[in-house]
């Protein structure tokens, strides 16, 4: 069967049509404050523990590195309190993967540099 001028097979478009962009919903109160929270308890677990132990140092008293190492388990609980608090009120599962994943690293490193602390 041939085509005629006016029957012209249809091509595809090389390019997607683009979807109308929406903008996106700004944050609410609740999150932007579960957001501050999240960054403190991190920032207590990363700063803290310098303040009791230096990196640096080689070698400290067992009841200094154990505060250290307990500081940042309390930093992480603030966090992980703070991102469980938040995923159960949107039941949005970046909130689990912004404190776990983190808090996870957090505590191996604390782990590590406690044990190599303790000789």
């Amino acid at each position: 069967m041939s085509l005629t001028s006016e029957q012209k097979p249809q091509i595809p478009p090389l390019r997607p049509r683009k979807a109308p962009l929406r903008p996106s919903p700004k944050p609410s109160r609740q999150n932007l404050l579960s957001l501050a929270v999240i960054g403190v308890g991190y920032l207590v677990s990363l700063a803290a523990p310098w303040w009791v132990v230096s990196p640096t140092q080689p070698h400290a008293p067992m009841s200094h590195v154990l505060l250290a190492f307990a500081l940042t388990l309390l930093g992480v609980a603030i966090s992980l309190t703070a991102g469980g608090l938040a995923f159960w009120r949107e039941r949005t599962y970046g909130w689990l993967i912004i404190t776990w994943m983190p808090a996870i690293a957090l505590v191996a490193g604390g782990a590590i540099l406690t044990a190599s602390k303790l000789r």
